[in-house]
């Protein structure tokens, strides 16, 4: 009997421990780390100049305080660290207000990207459309609303679309890019049930924050419009891949994060 009273204590020490060290994790340190989330897209469309070509995405900062801006000068640094070919930007600067704009702009405007900077606007950059794409540019970040671009590299190109409403998609595609390989730079990740259908070869998105707390095997615990049928990591569709940034800030209500570390994403191209 005896050693059977021993045994529950220690299971139950061994959940309390347990317990307290998952609480410790996802209110004190997930919420503030910084991790670099890797992943290789291959796919036979990439022109073979694009081939190890390195994309940097990042999205949702959520700035809301000083202690926000000194983590973004950190950001900033890993970015910088990595060498990016090209860095995106997936919208939502600010949680609510907009504060410190100057020493943002200037953050931005320290990131390198050989071949080029480019952001689209979240929900909560449009409640000051003009400040926030001001912030951008000044960062050094061409804004694309609805647009598309041509990135040349080794004497090859690729096309980038920033989109913000399915029904431009169609029009951006024509004979002059249609048979090129497509990347989507897209606040919300449920917009990957359009670019599917429209053959763009991979979507790069946020909004979701990753779910805040998600449980494997049975997904996020928070969900929210826009990403409600994607919400966490990698998708692949056919011969479409999307990659959903568990975003970089805290939205104010949130205090916790629990298997989806605030990340920036490398993505590595890859010609089959």
């Amino acid at each position: 009997m005896k050693k059977l009273h021993y045994l529950k204590v220690i299971v139950i020490l061994l959940l309390i421990a347990v317990i307290g060290v998952t609480a410790y994790l996802s209110f004190y340190k997930t919420p503030y780390a910084i991790s670099l989330s890797k992943h290789e897209v291959v796919h036979t469309d990439l022109p073979e100049g694009f081939n190890n070509f390195k994309v940097g995405y990042f999205s949702d900062l959520d700035l809301k305080d000083n202690d926000d801006i000194t983590r973004l000068k950190k950001i900033v640094e890993k970015i910088n660290a990595q060498n990016f070919d090209l860095v995106l930007f997936g919208g939502d600067i600010y949680d609510e207000q907009i504060i410190s704009s100057d020493e943002v702009s200037q953050l931005l405007n320290q990131i390198t990207a050989k071949y080029g900077k480019f952001a689209v606007l979240g929900e909560k950059d449009y409640t000051s459309v003009n400040d926030t794409t001001n912030i951008l540019q000044l960062g050094g970040f061409e804004v694309l609303s609805n647009e598309a671009r041509s990135i040349y590299y080794n004497n090859s190109s690729i096309t980038l679309f920033g989109l913000e409403s399915a029904d431009n998609l169609s029009t951006l595609i024509n004979a002059n890019n249609s048979g090129n390989y497509k990347i989507a730079l897209v606040h919300q990740p449920d917009f990957f049930t359009n670019t599917v259908g429209k053959d763009i070869e991979l979507q790069l998105s946020g909004h979701s924050h990753g779910g805040y707390i998600y449980l494997p095997f049975l997904g996020p615990l928070i969900t929210v419009d826009g990403a409600k049928a994607y919400n966490h990591g990698r998708y692949d569709s056919g011969a479409s891949t999307l990659i959903v940034s568990n975003g970089l800030g805290m939205e104010s209500g949130q205090s916790a994060r629990l298997f989806c570390t605030p990340d920036i994403l490398q993505v590595t191209l890859k010609k089959k």
